[in-house]
């Protein structure tokens, strides 16, 4: 009792505090100032890959579990409610995606009003827990970010912590690659009993397919910084960005050789320069291609440790997985067999229907693959369709922004091309992956995908409302 108390006294200081900067702050358009409330943000994206439930939890019976994560996010609620009040959260214009959203939601929680909010038994995942890091906290982002991430300045806070951060992950890969782990932090990051090893490089976020899309994510950002940088400190960033080559390969990670191999191919030919990047790039692009010639047996073994892309086995249990989902979608195709309950009715009602390999318990066998069968199988067509049109309004808007926003500039073409291949490698990441468990990679796409609706609003509805007038 006594520890829900000092929680609740803190988090009501923190709001008080909160509320007292937000009000005296002004929101008028300061090209220079980064606002507090663009760092709160920041610091809250930082905390949902490292300061989660693994780095701190404190266990309250008959309250929330609290997490680092969880009370600034509460401060971000608040942000936006004030924000709803004040008119900088605007929420009559250009809301289509939110709408959708907020749709999507309703049917997540009646989902879980007819199936549970809790997990079936320990050891399978929490519905409540997938309905907060898979949508509720994401979609929040979106909103956050469309609403309050709309200048220059502030957007070079945000693409300099995700490069900087995708600094962190590379360098960690390396210690984890290499076995020096007493240099790595977090120390849970070390723990045999927490997340997935197989000997891959996992970062804070105990997943390699989940880190490896940390890495690419900082790595196009810092592709982007290089623009505004001159002199040494250009120098300094292209020598940060060698790190993530390598690191990229330390993930031993198939889907992620994947989508760092389809970025490649759009910043060569998509992203815009001044000077001729086929030229410039040749000689690199030979060696490249020279050592994967070299390389080729080491490439084409069954061995991951060596680089090895031919392992069969996970391709065949992901089969399996993907037979045994049409058959739970043709028993329950409109509204699924609930959210968050894919390995509780895989295992109990489906286990043996399908042949699967390289299972090693029951529980393992129910893991879904592929976020667009999880949610298909969890949510019927209802909930597919629903999350489907978000996606595609947010690629279409995307889209638009590219072809009428200025070349020129941070905030121009080139920003959306990296948004949109941010969104390609978690979107190509997620075929492979169920996301929903992990916040950050759910988190920093929608965050993004904000940022894009945001400057889709102002260089469309608010220029042809100036054109008009």
């Amino acid at each position: 009792m006594a520890a829900i108390l000092n929680v609740l006294i803190l988090l009501s200081v923190g709001l008080i505090l909160l509320f007292f900067l937000i009000s005296t702050q002004k929101y008028a358009d300061e090209e220079s100032r980064v606002r507090f409330t663009t760092l709160l943000f920041s610091l809250w994206i930082i905390s949902t890959a490292v300061w989660g439930r693994y780095f701190f939890e404190q266990r309250l019976v008959g309250f929330f579990d609290i997490t680092i994560t969880r009370l600034i996010f509460v401060l971000i609620f608040m942000v936006m409610v004030i924000g709803v009040f004040t008119g900088r959260v605007r929420l009559r214009q250009n809301v289509q995606i939110e709408f959708f959203m907020l749709l999507f939601l309703f049917l997540c929680v009646a989902s879980m009003m007819r199936s549970g909010f809790t997990p079936v038994r320990a050891g399978f995942p929490s519905p409540f827990v997938v309905f907060l890091w898979g949508y509720l906290f994401p979609f929040a982002a979106f909103l956050f970010a469309k609403n309050y991430l709309s200048q220059e300045n502030e957007l070079n806070v945000i693409f300099h912590l995700m490069f900087f951060f995708g600094v962190y992950l590379s360098i960690t890969a390396f210690c984890e690659f290499l076995d020096v782990r007493e240099l790595i932090f977090p120390r849970y990051i070390n723990d045999p009993k927490v997340g997935i090893h197989y000997a891959r490089a996992r970062g804070p976020l105990v997943n390699a397919a989940f880190n490896g899309v940390g890495i690419i994510i900082g790595f196009v950002c810092g592709v982007h910084l290089l623009q505004k940088k001159t002199g040494f400190t250009k120098l300094m960033y292209v020598l940060l960005l060698s790190l993530f080559f390598p690191a990229v390969f330390f993930t031993q990670t198939r889907s992620i050789y994947l989508s760092f191999l389809v970025t490649l191919v759009l910043l060569l030919f998509f992203y815009r320069t001044t000077f001729p990047k086929i030229k410039t790039f040749a000689l690199p692009l030979f060696f490249i291609f020279l050592f994967a010639a070299y390389n080729a047996p080491r490439l084409t073994s069954e061995d991951r440790r060596e680089g090895g892309v031919m392992q069969i086995g996970e391709v065949t249990a992901r089969i399996g997985l993907a037979q045994r989902s049409v058959i739970m979608v043709l028993d329950n195709p409109f509204l699924g067999v609930g959210l968050g309950q894919f390995i509780p009715a895989s295992v109990e009602k489906y286990l043996g229907r399908v042949p699967m390999f390289l299972i090693t318990s029951p529980e393992q066998a129910g893991i879904q693959h592929n976020h667009l069968l999880g949610i298909i199988v969890e949510m019927g067509l209802v909930g597919l369709f629903t999350y489907l049109f978000i996606v595609a309004n947010i690629i279409r808007r995307c889209w638009q922004l590219m072809k009428r926003i200025p070349v020129s500039g941070f905030a121009g073409s080139n920003m959306v091309l990296i948004i949109i291949i941010i969104w390609i490698a978690y979107l190509n990441n997620n075929l492979f992956v169920e996301p929903s468990h992990c916040l950050f990679v759910n988190v920093v796409p929608f965050m993004f995908a904000g940022i894009a609706d945001g400057l889709h609003r102002k260089f469309f509805l608010e220029a042809d409302a100036q054109t008009a007038s």
